[in-house]
């Protein structure tokens, strides 16, 4: 890494912060965490405001309305598993001497990012604010938006190589039938054909069937008695 400061910001280039976000995110930074971010919102390619939706709500609607602070493997454990609540890397400014450089983020077209962050975290703690500080600019040819079916595999492909990656290291092996809501997401966004059934057993059999293949069958006798 060729940047020479204490602190990180990854300013993308067509993003927009406020006055002040560099100020508020190195208090929250000489305060002891390791990384500090921000609520952000959403604009067009010209500078128009979409919305106020915030991807991480789909989580959890009101944690990310209001400050807080967090240990980095609870924050991971409880909300990083499920999808990346650390959205925008506009948004975020990190130390410098804790950047997971080597973890393989470079790899992924598409959510290297949500593994930096997880990598980033297992060994400090974190700090949100809830001012909207930073704008996130949408393009057609944005990341975030639907690619060709190729493109859409990888991916889905990296989304689930995070989580099974994730869930091993914590040892989160079973998916419970209480967290198969967390993972709707995928469902949505890829708009898969086979949506998740009502009863709960059976959720957990279909989460099992796309997360861990090898369990398939032993979830799949265990609850289809």
């Amino acid at each position: 890494m060729l940047a020479r400061g204490e602190y990180i910001w990854i300013a993308e280039s067509d993003d927009l912060a406020e006055p002040t976000f560099l100020e508020t995110m190195v208090q929250k930074l000489k305060a002891g965490h390791g990384l500090a971010y921000c609520r952000s919102s959403d604009m067009d390619e010209y500078g128009n405001k979409k919305s106020d939706f915030f991807w991480s709500d789909g989580l959890d609607s009101n944690r990310w309305k209001s400050d807080h602070e967090n240990d980095g493997l609870y924050e991971i454990r409880n909300f990083l598993v499920y999808r990346c609540t650390i959205p925008n890397a506009s948004a975020c400014v990190f130390r410098k001497d804790i950047a997971p450089l080597d973890c393989g983020f470079d790899k992924m077209r598409y959510c290297g990012d949500w593994l930096f962050w997880i990598k980033l975290i297992e060994n400090t703690s974190i700090a949100f604010t809830s001012d909207t500080l930073s704008h996130f600019r949408h393009h057609e040819s944005s990341t975030r938006n639907k690619k060709n079916k190729s493109e859409e595999a990888r991916k889905i492909s990296e989304y689930l190589a995070i989580i099974q990656g994730t869930r091993r290291r914590l040892k989160m092996k079973y998916i419970t039938p209480e967290e198969t809501v967390n993972y709707r997401w995928i469902d949505a966004q890829f708009h898969l054909k086979i949506s998740p059934p009502k009863s709960l057993k059976k959720r957990l059999i279909y989460y099992s069937n796309v997360f861990f293949p090898r369990l398939y069958p032993f979830y799949q006798k265990v609850f289809s008695r």
